[in-house]
């Protein structure tokens, strides 16, 4: 037998050890428990590697825990941070996958499952021993099922553009809300839903279509503008100034961009945050401008409740006269949802405060009484 040079045997170790970390469980146990034989530590050639796998499989922790209690921003970069260190973990990829498919990214979510499919093989080949304890690799089928899924909100969005242009507005306006459902993600998409919405002067739901899309990463700046500008124009100050913080991040010091934001903190009025607003008061009873279009269920009737209230006065700066807010909202009724139907409610009057419910009150959902 060929006698081997001990230089040559700590390498050839140290590269079996490095790559049983990047595919086993991570535990509490530590780094060094997840290898057979000697720690890490004894192979001055994993010196680096170690503590590069170790900030990975941290952050890979922090991301799945992450993901788990639903924070999927917070999870994603900080699974992107674990590849960052570990191009080759292969859990971090299929977990960034999962985290894109339920934020509506579709593209990004095959290219992480792909990768998963490509580690696999990678292994395979070199003819490593798998030990995966409680883990899930079903990137292949995942993969098919994101990808038709992708098909058919290409094919419902290819249908709304066709029948828009044969001035079908209803179809379209289908489809493309189909094709948003399937690819919540895509910037085209929402783009188009919201134009279209808005166009048929449903600006509300066109409003919550351009505040979703200033959320899609690498938004064109024309585009962004655009859902801003009309965000405006319906008084949803809020949105449009995230909206233009995130702009200044990509073109800083954009004496437009800080022109409009100033303008926006200047305002002197700003349109309070609420669910929906009282349209009509009859005989004990109220009608909402909430409905199943706005999120919600037929289940809602008897059991969702929501409150009624007024803002409170504008409170300025006496010094500079610049808005610091406004004074406490006031309570003006507790209300019952009694009947769904799909842009408004039926909601009985259970309590009324100080002059009573009245057209043009304000609604929110009661905290923990649904």
């Amino acid at each position: 037998m060929r006698d081997r040079s001990p230089s040559r045997t700590t390498k050839a170790a140290a590269t079996f050890g490095l790559l049983l970390v990047m595919i086993l469980p991570v535990g509490p146990t530590g780094l060094a428990a997840r290898l057979s034989g000697a720690p890490l530590a004894s192979f001055p050639q994993a010196d680096l590697a170690e503590r590069r796998l170790d900030s990975a499989l941290i952050a890979y922790e922090d991301g799945y825990r992450l993901y788990r209690e639903g924070n999927l921003r917070a999870a994603e970069r900080r699974l992107q941070e674990a590849l960052q260190h570990e191009p080759n973990l292969l859990k971090a990829h299929y977990w960034l996958g999962k985290v894109y498919r339920e934020l509506g990214q579709l593209k990004e979510s095959i290219f992480h499952w792909e990768e998963v499919i490509r580690l696999q093989n990678l292994i395979r080949q070199r003819r490593l021993a798998l030990s995966i304890q409680d883990n899930e690799y079903p990137a292949e089928r995942q993969i098919v099922a994101t990808r038709d899924r992708q098909r058919r909100a290409e094919e419902a969005w290819r249908k709304g553009r066709g029948l828009l242009e044969q001035g079908h507005w209803a179809g379209a306006l289908a489809e493309l809300k189909t094709a948003v459902d399937l690819y919540p993600g895509h910037p085209e998409y929402v783009k188009l839903l919201a134009r279209l919405l808005w166009d048929q002067g449903d600006l509300q739901a066109a409003a919550r279509q351009y505040g979703d899309l200033l959320h899609l990463p690498g938004l064109p700046r024309e585009t962004a503008l655009e859902a801003i500008d009309r965000l405006l124009m319906v008084g949803a100050r809020l949105p449009a100034r995230r909206g233009l913080r995130m702009l200044l991040q990509q073109f800083p010091g954009d004496p437009d961009l800080q022109q409009r934001l100033d303008a926006i903190e200047l305002a002197t009025h700003e349109e309070p945050a609420a669910a929906g607003r009282v349209i009509r008061v009859q005989r004990g009873q109220a009608i909402v401008d909430l409905g199943l279009e706005n999120g919600l269920k037929l289940a809602d009737e008897y059991t969702l409740r929501l409150r009624a209230f007024r803002t409170g006065e504008p409170v300025t700066d006496p010094r500079t006269g610049r808005p610091l807010g406004r004074a406490p909202d006031r309570t003006s009724g507790e209300l019952l949802v009694t009947k769904v139907l799909s842009r408004s409610s039926w909601v009985l009057i259970q309590r009324e405060f100080d002059r009573g419910v009245q057209e043009g009150d304000l609604v929110e959902v009661q905290a923990g009484r649904r």
